[in-house]
């Protein structure tokens, strides 16, 4: 009887022991199977990337957050894009819900270069890297991973040029701006560095007003008509960016000033261009906002994985006019990094 049960228990571990590699086999085939299909409810593998643009109605910068978006959903990023309409504490919000979204990065084209620093701040204690693009921060305290933006005091300085060219180096000019955005403070800054270099050297030109259009068509129309109002021999008008551009010529020719005063403008918008083709507008300084967007998405990836990366990287402009149409850039040698 012993010698029976002995047997019995001997078979039982024989049979365990035969049947134990199909056992082993099979998880290795479903382990196998299991690695192969991905989680269906992570269609998100790299995290989100947030963009905060300053006013959707300048094609220029939904142009740039689009081209980052191309690039981000390529890499299987996902991807989020908000317009401030030209309102800080607009933009502000944004930013809190992207912390709180927990982002993977922030990218922001600040509607105010100096309201956006705490926002930008608080993103930094919440580990959550912050690129600009086109437009800097101005915060000592707040970390930028990296600036990436047109070349705009040499673009400044390009727009002076024009302007002394279109006016015979003589004549009154008016300039409408943007003091809250740093990169329309050094396109001013480099516009009239070189008028006054000029008039060093015998030019004649006199910058009566400057007076804010904060990038707005709408805001342009009553500053352009306060500046025609108090000077209405003016020469010429330096207009800051595109929307700045329509503003100012529809009061030009409300009263009959289009083809007496040149307007020089900045940013490379295409109705611009036909506006410059058609010989109403002087010229326009050209920037490269799908470049920007572009790259500032190949900065922003590389840190991500662990790369080290330029803190700022600039894009040199070009002049568009109807005596040379657009200088085309080498996008390799027009970068200042």
């Amino acid at each position: 009887m012993k010698n029976r049960k002995f047997l019995i228990r001997t078979g039982r571990i024989l049979f365990l022991l035969l049947m134990l590699p199909l056992f082993l086999f099979a998880g290795c085939e479903q382990g196998t199977v299991q690695s192969k299909t991905p989680p269906q409810n992570k269609e998100i593998r790299r995290g989100t990337i947030a963009v905060s643009y300053i006013n959707g109605k300048n094609k220029y910068f939904p142009t740039l957050a689009n081209a980052i978006e191309a690039k981000a959903k390529e890499k299987g990023y996902g991807f989020i894009a908000q317009d401030a309409q030209l309102d800080p504490e607009r933009q502000i919000r944004q930013i809190n819900r992207f912390i709180e979204d927990k982002v993977a990065a922030i990218v922001l084209l600040p509607t105010d270069s100096v309201a956006v620093g705490p926002s930008v701040r608080k993103a930094n204690q919440a580990g959550i890297p912050v690129f600009t693009a086109d437009v800097a921060v101005h915060d000592p305290f707040a970390k930028i991973v990296c600036h990436i933006a047109t070349d705009n005091y040499s673009g400044g300085k390009l727009a002076a040029i024009q302007m002394l060219e279109a006016l015979g180096r003589k004549g009154k000019v008016a300039i409408v701006d943007d003091p809250g955005l740093e990169s329309v403070q050094l396109r001013t800054r480099g516009f009239r560095e070189v008028i006054a270099f000029a008039n060093q050297e015998g030019a004649q030109i006199e910058i009566v007003s400057a007076m804010p259009g904060y990038g707005s068509e709408e805001k342009s129309i009553l500053t352009a008509r306060e500046i025609l109002n108090d000077h209405s021999d003016i020469d010429g008008i330096f207009a800051i960016n595109a929307p700045t551009c329509l503003g100012v010529l529809k009061v030009l020719r409300e009263r009959g000033l289009d083809k007496k005063i040149k307007i020089v403008s900045f940013d490379g918008a295409e109705e611009i261009k036909v506006l410059v083709d058609q010989g109403i507008v002087y010229s326009d300084i050209i920037q490269l906002p799908k470049e920007i967007g572009e790259k500032t998405f190949d900065c922003l990836h590389e840190y991500l994985n662990g790369k080290m990366i330029l803190s700022q990287i600039l894009f040199a402009t070009s002049v568009y006019s109807r005596q040379n149409g657009e200088q085309k850039n080498n996008l390799k040698g027009g970068i200042k990094e």
